[in-house]
């Protein structure tokens, strides 16, 4: 039975291989994808390309093009279809080559004609891979300007190619470097802007700029630098002004393993970087080596932990998984300093944090079993002996209810449906009620 197991595991492991999107064995597959027996409105918009494409490169080599799909983010489909402009009508994209010596991609932007399809506009790249397709209204219009991202030779650098799309063309607006992009509203609450980061191949530099988009024109609101040895971004959050400042809150991830958490501040003149230290080129006030993204845990408020290993429980099983204590920190745009929310046990693994007190953080100890989803907290009793104090395990429906080390446990339910077995030590001043512990079980957002 264990071998029959090990092979099915091994074919679905190559299955999530070629679906996904994120290995180099999808560029292979990706180059070999022939046009698809389409349906509907796909099947017209199909037609209409091929019509286009024999009319413009001839029967021959029209019948050899092959579909492009986009590696990362919301839309992985060659096919794009919805109402870009708000009038009511869906409009397409497709991205695909040709067969030529560069195989480079290209856009077909196409439109309702009668009861069909027909091609409007053909825009072609300088890359044989897209990365990832966004759709955001930049300019408060309530039409849908296109940003696509082409891999590049290069190592570090993508390339960023921004279009209008009107009922007569799609034209590119401009084409900018980049590591990664995002859209939110900052200037304006009325239209999104475009932030673009790059980390420089070269030295250890990082940049963040940010875009908005005015009469037909991508203008530059201001740039700032970032922790330079930042190699790859994470979670970012995009925040409503506070005080006077609009916000915007992004994880990176250095070589070393660490994480930082960067706050860039428009206050309707200037770009600033509060966290980053210009002198030593990196921002040591969020850096931390537990590996935790930000969260937001209060409405509108970003918090960023701080973490500290903590002492294993040694009832534990000696392969369990250390755990930290965690002090979520958020800023205080009035006094420009950081101020602590709360501390916490995170266990990311099953999606929640275990609220903790202050005073307790000197004394607590904590191991993680990934095995049984089991989280134990010990603290001292009156000879210094770390003793377990409280057990949480997480409950999927299909568990049998449990009680193994002959405990007798509590079964309680978060808002949100999740569901975990407790046991706790009322003598040992984490809780001496379930409802204490309860609350202070609180999801991850």
């Amino acid at each position: 039975m264990r071998v029959r197991m090990t092979v099915w595991l091994c074919l679905l492991c190559a299955v999530c291989l070629l679906l996904s999107g994120c290995s180099a064995l999808s560029f292979d597959v990706r180059s070999q994808l022939v046009p698809p027996t389409a349906t509907g409105d796909e099947q017209q918009i199909q037609t209409a390309l091929e019509r286009y494409l024999s009319q413009e490169y001839g029967d021959a080599q029209a019948e050899q093009y092959k579909l492009k799909y986009p590696m990362e983010g919301a839309y992985r489909t060659a096919f794009i279809v919805q109402d870009m402009d708000a009038d009511g009508v869906d409009e397409a994209l497709v991205f695909y080559t040709v067969d030529t010596d560069t195989e480079y991609i290209h856009i077909n932007y196409l439109r309702k004609a009668g009861d069909g399809w027909g091609s409007v506009s053909d825009w072609e790249s300088e890359s044989t891979h897209v990365l990832e397709v966004r759709l955001g209204d930049m300019n408060g219009d309530g039409k849908q300007e296109l940003l696509v991202g082409f891999e590049l030779s290069s190592a570090r650098d993508s390339q960023l190619s921004l279009f209008e799309l009107s009922k007569q063309s799609m034209t590119a607006l401009g084409s900018y470097l980049y590591t990664d992009f995002y859209l939110g509203n900052v200037s304006s609450d009325d239209w999104q802007d475009l932030l673009l980061l790059r980390v420089s191949s070269t030295e250890p530099s990082v940049t963040a700029r940010l875009f908005s988009l005015r009469e037909e024109t991508l203008t530059e609101l201001g740039s700032v630098a970032l922790d330079g040895y930042i190699r790859s971004f994470g979670s970012v959050r995009f925040l409503p002004a506070r005080e006077t400042e609009a916000s915007i809150y992004l994880d990176g991830f250095k070589d070393n393993g660490s994480v930082v958490t960067e706050l860039i501040c428009w206050d309707g003149t200037t770009l600033t970087a509060p966290f980053y230290d210009a002198q030593d080129n990196m921002t040591t006030l969020t850096e931390r080596e537990s590996g935790l993204a930000m969260a937001e845990l209060m409405d509108g408020v970003m918090e960023w932990p701080q973490s500290e290993l903590l002492e294993a429980v040694p009832s534990a099983p000696e392969d369990a998984l250390p755990r930290w204590i965690t002090r979520w920190c958020a800023w205080d745009y009035v006094t420009r300093e950081a101020r602590t929310e709360l501390y916490s046990v995170v266990v990311p693994e099953d999606n929640y944090l275990f609220v903790v007190d202050e005073t307790w953080a000197e004394s607590l100890a904590a191991s993680y079993d990934d095995k049984t989803h089991t989280l134990i907290l010990g603290r001292p009793d009156e000879t210094g002996t770390i003793k377990e104090a409280l057990v949480i395990r997480a409950q999927s429906e299909s568990d049998e209810v449990s009680e193994p080390d002959g405990r007798t446990y509590e079964t309680v339910t978060l808002q949100n449906g999740q569901t975990f077995r407790v046991w706790f030590d009322p003598q040992a001043g984490l809780g001496s009620e379930l409802s204490e512990i309860l609350y202070r079980i609180t999801v991850l957002p």
